[in-house]
């Protein structure tokens, strides 16, 4: 028997996903705890309502994109990671991704161009 999972099911997920992020911090290394954003994080922005896009997966199923975001740079020093937190309550570290590593200043801006977050495939 053929397996099948509704888009509109995957998409409450993603969704789910988008509205518990806050914010989005560009890092010096891997957060792993929301307190850990405290020394990781060089610059944060906040995600503003509509950052986040559910679409097609790139081979089956559907997936959450980020929209560019620009961010200022608070502290200077080399970022190799990209981390997605919620601030309700205590905080929740929701997301780490890796970057390629760059050198950035404070007072300077990183230019984030919109990428895909995470994607659920259809069941095999």
């Amino acid at each position: 028997m053929a397996k099948f999972a509704s888009d509109d099911i995957m998409d409450i997920y993603l969704t789910s996903f988008g509205t518990a992020c806050q914010r989005v911090a560009i890092c010096l290394s891997q957060p792993l705890t929301y307190a850990a954003l405290g020394t990781s994080a060089l610059g944060t922005v906040v995600t503003a309502a509509g950052s986040f896009t559910n679409g097609n997966g790139d081979s089956s199923g559907r997936k959450v994109t980020h929209a560019a975001a620009t961010i200022t740079v608070g502290t200077s020093g080399t970022i190799s990671h990209i981390a997605i937190y919620g601030t309700v309550g205590s905080g929740t570290l929701h997301f780490v991704g890796t970057c390629a590593p760059t050198a950035v200043t404070a007072a300077g801006t990183v230019i984030l161009n919109a990428w895909d977050v995470t994607e659920i495939g259809d069941p095999t």
